[in-house]
């Protein structure tokens, strides 16, 4: 699958419960079926609405489709995709 259909996670990176997620994800991603970037960063300054990124604090889904997914169901579709 190419870089740019992948689903996204974006995650505030201040956030430990955020962290101990991403470093779970990571150790379960074997296939990378989802690209990681911090809330804070480059790549959310050109995916998200400035909205979405300054009033979010937890994690936010960008799928194949180009829809967000917040909070928990972000979470959920992730657990899907990796498997």
């Amino acid at each position: 699958m190419a870089e740019n259909n992948k689903p996204i996670l974006f995650f505030d990176g201040h956030c430990n419960l955020c962290n101990g997620f991403i470093d779970f994800l990571v150790r379960r991603d074997q296939g990378r079926q989802v690209l990681i970037a911090s809330l804070q960063g480059k790549t959310a300054e050109e995916k998200l609405p400035a909205d979405v990124r300054e009033r979010l604090n937890s994690v936010v889904l960008l799928d194949r489709q180009g829809k967000l997914h917040f909070k928990s169901s972000a979470i959920f579709r992730v657990i899907a995709y990796v498997g």
